[in-house]
């Protein structure tokens, strides 16, 4: 498989030229949309996530600025 990648893609201007180049070579992945996700969370629960791949614990509080200004109350 690794034979058939070619790198680098720096002399590719944009996605349609990269699209244009999966069409030619009939990969069905050409016209799927662009994904504006994160690609390892395909289920979207990005809070989920987090707390399953965090040792960062839920807080209650306000979150505050370093300079003490009080972005949201809570």
């Amino acid at each position: 498989m690794v034979e058939h990648l070619l790198f680098p893609l720096s002399d590719i201007k944009n996605k349609e030229e990269i699209r244009k180049i999966a069409r030619e070579n009939n990969l069905h992945i050409a016209d799927k949309p662009d994904s504006e996700d994160i690609c390892f969370i395909p289920d979207g629960d990005y809070k989920e996530f987090l707390k399953a791949n965090s040792d960062i614990k839920e807080k209650n509080g306000n979150i505050v600025l370093e300079n003490g200004k009080i972005l949201r109350k809570t």
